[in-house]
């Protein structure tokens, strides 16, 4: 980003704080801005501007641009343009020049906005969003909560789609994918193709069956030396393979390296089986869970007897039992609970519905991860699952891809270092 892009960049965030003064066109007009307007990021300019040019008031958008742009029809309800340097005049579809008054940056905003652009600016955030008062923080955190359940609902509706829109298949690919860690959902997910929701239901009176077709398809049985326990699994898989034309996946396609015993794809798809053969109705089970508890419940679940002596195929391990986990369960109400509900509420236009999967975020402990443990030290306050998937949002859709100039932190972080210095 250039010198000019960057000093626009800053105005667009301080325009409607700016200390109001008179400007003078650089055609000679007297300009005085009555009101700034409201930023729209769609149009990229701010609507509902009022501002007096000499004795005549004006109504409608200014646009902040660095330099003329070739579509000249975009301006024709545009009252004024501001730069932060003499540039080319904005000429609406008639020909008429648009009105440009130049501002020129508050040099320290610029720095502390150059600052947040060579990302090193997570402190000066850590700072701001720990000194917040408890009403501004939770406003602040409930737009960034929604943000990422509306990203989530996005990601959901598409695998919707492909599901020819049949909800149970949906909660169940979205359960996969779920299930494992970020760097085998695709893994996951095209497990779920490969085997749908329907055969896992019509075998699912056999524990046995079940795990044979999650884990002979996911070809990771292919891997490790044979067992008897491993060869009975196979023998039932040969079977099912051809009753359902089953295309087992390439075995290689699975990360299992760096992986915590308990969170290897064997063992999550033996404990998916397990819980998969008990629910006979797990889209409504799903979508009724209120509290952390029934999350708890729906999702206790114990991979089958032979998993208690191992993690990986013939290769035994001493005896513990192969749940899921408080914890992965917490998981699975944030990542697959919450937003199939938010989603569900959306496409039966149910506000009750959503507003119980907001209720059903804030009720769940907060995660514990590297993100959320960096945000913490520097004094952030989270007391919920909810507060930690604003903290996501934030750190994954605006601080690592710099865009501070659209981000409700870095804005008003600027904002407030402008309007210390020039309110006094």
């Amino acid at each position: 980003m250039t010198q000019t892009e960057l000093q626009t960049e800053l105005l667009k965030i301080l325009w409607t704080v700016l200390d109001r003064k008179d400007y003078t066109a650089e055609t000679g007009e007297q300009v005085c801005i009555l009101q700034p307007g409201e930023y729209d990021p769609e149009n990229d300019r701010f609507c509902s501007a009022e501002i007096r040019l000499d004795d005549a008031v004006y109504r409608g958008e200014i646009v902040i641009r660095a330099e003329a742009q070739p579509e000249i029809e975009r301006y024709d309800h545009c009252i004024l343009h501001v730069a932060p340097q003499t540039t080319s005049h904005l000429c609406r579809q008639d020909g008429t020049l648009l009105p440009q008054i130049v501002v020129e940056c508050d040099k320290e905003c610029l720095r502390l906005y150059e600052t947040f652009r060579h990302g090193r600016s997570n402190a000066v955030c850590g700072n701001y969003l720990a000194a917040l008062s408890n009403c501004h923080r939770v406003d602040l955190f409930t737009r960034l909560t929604l943000d990422r359940l509306q990203r989530k609902c996005g990601d959901l509706f598409r695998i919707h789609d492909e599901c020819e829109r049949n909800w149970h298949e949906t909660m169940y690919v979205m359960l996969l994918r779920t299930m494992g860690d970020s760097r085998n959902k695709e893994a996951f997910t095209e497990l779920a193709r490969r085997v749908g929701y329907a055969a896992v239901s019509r075998e699912r009176d056999s524990l046995l069956n079940v795990e044979a077709l999650l884990l002979g398809t996911s070809g990771l049985l292919e891997k490790y030396e044979e067992d008897g326990y491993i060869r009975t699994l196979k023998e039932a898989f040969d079977y099912l393979r051809n009753k359902y034309s089953i295309r087992p996946l390439p075995a290689g396609l699975w990360d299992t390296s760096r992986n915590n015993p308990f969170n290897h794809p064997v063992i999550r798809l033996a404990q998916l089986a397990a819980f998969l053969s008990t629910q006979e109705f797990l889209f409504d089970n799903l979508i009724r869970c209120r509290t952390v508890e029934d999350v708890h419940n729906l999702f206790r679940a114990e991979a089958s007897e032979y998993w208690s002596t191992h993690f990986i195929p013939s290769g035994s391990s001493a005896p513990r039992p192969k749940r899921i986990g408080s914890s992965k369960a917490d998981l699975l109400g944030i990542n697959l609970v919450v937003p199939m509900q938010f989603a569900y509420g959306d496409y039966l236009n149910d506000e009750e519905l959503k507003d119980r999967a907001l209720g059903l975020l804030e009720r769940i402990w907060c995660e514990d991860n590297r993100i959320v443990q960096s945000w913490r030290e520097r004094g952030v306050v989270m007391e919920s699952a909810f507060d930690t998937q604003a903290i996501l949002q934030l750190n994954n859709e605006y601080c690592l891809k710099g865009r501070c100039s659209d981000c409700a932190v870095g804005r008003g972080i600027i904002k407030n270092s402008y309007m210390q210095r020039f309110s006094k």
